[in-house]
């Protein structure tokens, strides 16, 4: 992979990401509005609480870790770390971005 090609997949995979998790919050945080308030009835909502969590870590871990992996698996395992890191990197600035207009909403 060229050094450009790196940085637009790895923007690309940090953004889908946050798009992602964007998503989730928004869902859960008008889950009661929408849906009404769940009953904690036996373990059915731990249940589907856990189920997300793991249906979002192999979302997210597919957006951060699949093409590095498969770079390494190809023998191109510095160019899979650059890329690895780069979108680590991407992920911290909109971290930092979300923070920063956490701070100007409050």
């Amino acid at each position: 992979m060229k050094n450009l090609n790196i940085l637009k997949y790895a923007l690309f995979s940090a953004i889908g990401t946050f798009l992602y998790t964007a998503f989730i919050a928004f869902l859960l945080s008008h889950g009661e509005a929408w849906f009404g308030q769940a009953e904690h009835k036996g373990p059915w909502m731990p249940m589907a609480m856990l189920m997300l969590f793991i249906v979002s870590a192999s979302i997210t871990g597919s957006l951060v870790l699949g093409k590095p992996l498969l770079l390494a698996m190809k023998g191109k395992t510095k160019e899979g770390l650059i890329l690895l890191l780069t979108t680590v990197l991407f992920l911290a600035i909109i971290t930092a971005l979300v923070f920063v207009g956490i701070s100007r909403i409050a």
